[in-house]
């Protein structure tokens, strides 16, 4: 586990789904992360991923992230 995926990150994941994804990045997160945050306009992530995320859009999802995502 690494303390640095911990806590809110938002950014475009197209990879995933058609918009913005926020999610409470926790300890069942593994790997690294890193990106541009913000709530106005198109940012970017990057990362090798694997493990869950629990995600808020219009309502809490779960996502199962493995492998790398951009």
């Amino acid at each position: 586990m690494d303390d640095f995926v911990d806590g809110w990150m938002c950014g475009w994941m197209d990879d995933f789904v058609d918009g913005w994804m926020c999610g409470w990045m926790d300890s069942f997160v593994d790997g690294w992360m890193c990106g541009w945050m913000d709530s106005f306009v198109d940012g970017w992530m990057c990362g090798c991923v694997d493990g869950w995320m629990v995600s808020l859009m219009d309502g809490c999802v779960d996502v199962w992230m493995d492998g790398w995502f951009r």
